[in-house]
């Protein structure tokens, strides 16, 4: 497994309170046993960040876990049960909410950790991470209010807790392009609430395990899903390196089945995948289709024909839908473009 495939899981509290990020202990110990069962071990976020770096691959099966917001059900139910099994977590920290002070009444829905239990989760071997000062909306500020945003979480938790946080969750889960270069700047990684296996500098997306997560869709969240882009061509030399290149960030194979091509579609194709097979044409489209999906091997299927591209700015929104278990397929829209 690739190290970018390494899933992060999101959590918030644990407790039986009626709220949707509120895991029932019993429920996250089932969770952890099945991890500890199955041979899975924790990694920090740093050793992801490391390993994404240097490009690497493990046999290991491998999982970070993050809690947001430091609430309390984490060090009185969490903390204990992680220990036990020897796992390690990432704890996302609002100083000013730390000892349940000054707290929105959107976000009162469950109390939160004191310094010493923070400390306490130190001593477990848990990283402390930064989550704004007082979470707020990071792109309703100023650059130089978020840098205060982000400065003053920093001092807080350093002169309580002696550690310098290294990892950042956005409050919200809401950035602009100079929030994340201001969280890049200053911490080592960045997570995001965009579910799914993104893994670019400052937005690191995650996994998330709620209330209503059954111990079936946990064991699914922990997979990245595999995409499949199935093509038929003919004679399309003159689109086909456009179109291959367009889907390289969503695409883990790529089929192409070529139904007669004379000039050199099928050595554009060689270029991008390994997969490109040779069809009689017999005047059926759906015969040729379906030939080439009969190669995919993916959990998804993209179609596309050769003169067609994907737009770049939509590749994360594909990558985080088809991350969604619950959904057996999207409709898509198309734009043509002509010259008049």
């Amino acid at each position: 497994m690739k190290y970018t495939n390494i899933p992060i899981l999101m959590y918030h509290d644990l407790s039986e309170v009626n709220n949707p990020w509120c895991v029932p202990p019993d429920e996250f110990k089932q969770q952890m046993r099945w991890l500890r069962d199955n041979g899975y071990k924790t990694i920090s976020l740093a050793q992801l960040k490391k390993g994404i770096g240097e490009n690497r691959e493990t046999t290991e099966k491998l999982v970070v876990l993050t809690f947001d917001d430091a609430r309390q059900g984490v060090s009185q139910h969490a903390a204990p049960i992680l220990y036990g099994y020897n796992f390690t977590a990432t704890v996302f920290v609002v100083p000013a909410w730390v000892g349940s002070k000054d707290i929105p009444v959107e976000e009162a829905y469950s109390q939160f950790m004191s310094w010493a239990d923070l400390k306490k989760c130190l001593e477990r071997g848990f990283d402390i991470g930064s989550h704004g000062y007082s979470h707020r909306n990071l792109m309703e500020l100023s650059e130089e209010q978020v840098r205060q945003e982000l400065e003053q979480a920093d001092n807080e938790i350093i002169a309580r807790l002696n550690v310098k946080p290294r990892h950042f969750a956005y409050p919200f889960g809401k950035y602009s392009q100079s929030v994340v270069v201001a969280a890049c700047t200053r911490y080592e990684t960045a997570v995001t609430i965009q579910r799914g296996f993104l893994r670019e500098p400052g937005r690191f997306a995650r996994q998330w395990v709620t209330r209503s997560t059954s111990l079936a869709e946990f064991q699914r969240l922990l997979q990245k899903p595999r995409c499949s882009v199935c093509m038929i061509v003919k004679d399309e030399e003159q689109f086909l390196g456009d179109c291959l290149a367009s889907v390289q960030g969503i695409a883990d194979e790529v089929i192409v089945v070529d139904t007669g091509s004379t000039d050199r579609s099928k050595d554009i194709a060689r270029q991008f995948t390994d997969k490109v097979y040779d069809f009689p044409w017999n005047d059926d489209f759906a015969a040729a289709r379906n030939e080439s999906l009969n190669y995919a091997t993916g959990d998804w299927i993209l179609v596309m024909d050769a003169d067609e591209v994907l737009a770049a700015e939509d590749l994360e929104a594909i990558l985080e839908a088809i991350n969604d278990w619950r959904i057996a397929g999207y409709q898509i829209l198309t734009r043509n473009y002509s010259n008049d």
